[in-house]
């Protein structure tokens, strides 16, 4: 059977129903669990309920333009949605962002991470495991002056800004700080269902703190406003010591973290849900690499777990080392405007 429907005069587009039901199913799967499907797509099509239930029983199909509405509120890609990235290819997500200016790549990075916790927030446990040898700027979030040193930074490479360009002349547009509120309240849906095992290298600040040093030392951030972004690093480091003796962060979600002996070769995170799973890859500090292709998630999963051979766990345990390792970053952010 086949279910054919004109959009707005412009595209005929014929589905198989078996595909449509099973869009449907993906559809509704994915939708957080604490919300009833019928109410979320009122909600989101501004539709009432009987036309709501109408499209759900397959009478009236939904346009193209309300498909892609709904995928794009929930982060679900066509494929994910339609099964057909389980056909054998490999898919990664598109790197559009990298044609776009620094701010909106910046703001396409903000908006991935989000991405990331949506995934995590719909459904009822997730598993994380993550391996960062250097700085992640999701940890900047909620800190002033260590967030707006990320997007400095950021703007400053782009071609569009003068390479003599102040740290106090740049400003976080509203759109940056609203994305920022929403991704807090995510943080706080993620309960201990969610579990997050995090590998460091030991030299995890060290890029970011030589990437400081040189805009000090070009005299584009003062004295003043190092101490503010010294703060916030300490204000991190302190609540990231206290997942380490507690297992916990703010909000109630399990953490381990895991000192590696060894430097990391790049940041990589694999996300375990319920029924699905995906594989991030950063060759930068930019927009990651996206893939929910199973054999490189495994893949990938599997590598991050290896870590732990050269890795000791602190997570309520080995007090030595980790307030070793702490106090040495302590130091380093301490004296960063000395080194």
């Amino acid at each position: 059977m086949k279910i054919s429907y004109t959009s707005n005069n412009l595209l005929n587009y014929t589905m198989d129903k078996k595909w449509y039901e099973l869009l449907i199913k993906n559809i509704i799967a994915s939708i957080p669990p604490n919300i009833k499907p019928a109410n979320y797509l009122m909600d989101v099509l501004d539709i009432g309920k009987d036309s709501v239930y109408r499209r759900l029983k397959g009478e009236v199909p939904f346009s193209l333009e309300e498909i892609v509405s709904i995928l794009q509120l929930l982060d679900v890609s066509l494929d994910e949605a339609t099964g057909l990235n389980r056909a054998g290819k490999l898919k990664f997500n598109d790197l559009s962002s990298a044609v776009l200016s620094n701010k909106e790549s910046f703001v396409s990075m903000v908006e991935k991470y989000i991405g990331f916790l949506s995934k995590k927030k719909r459904t009822h446990s997730s598993i994380t495991v993550t391996a960062t040898n250097r700085f992640p700027i999701a940890f900047s979030l909620g800190l002033e002056y260590l967030f707006k040193f990320f997007y400095y930074k950021w703007v400053y490479q782009s071609d569009e800004t003068p390479s003599n360009v102040l740290f106090e002349d740049v400003n976080i547009p509203d759109n940056i700080k609203q994305l920022c509120s929403k991704i807090k309240s995510y943080f706080m849906t993620l309960n201990d269902h969610h579990t997050h095992s995090i590998v460091l290298s030991p030299n995890i600040y060290s890029q970011t703190i030589r990437e400081i040093q040189y805009y000090y030392k070009r005299k584009l951030i003062s004295l003043d406003e190092i101490k503010l972004i010294q703060k916030d690093f300490s204000d991190q480091i302190n609540k990231i010591e206290k997942m380490a003796q507690t297992g916990v962060n703010d909000f109630g979600a399990n953490y381990f973290l895991y000192l590696s002996s060894l430097n990391i070769e790049s940041n990589c995170t694999c996300l375990k849900t319920d029924n699905a799973e995906w594989s991030y890859f950063w060759t930068t500090s930019s927009v990651p690499v996206e893939t929910s292709e199973s054999t490189i998630c495994n893949m990938n999963y599997d590598w991050i777990e290896s870590l732990k051979k050269y890795s000791t766990l602190i997570t309520k345990s080995n007090e030595l080392l980790q307030a070793a390792f702490f106090d040495k970053q302590r130091y380093y952010i301490n004296n960063m405007h000395k080194l």
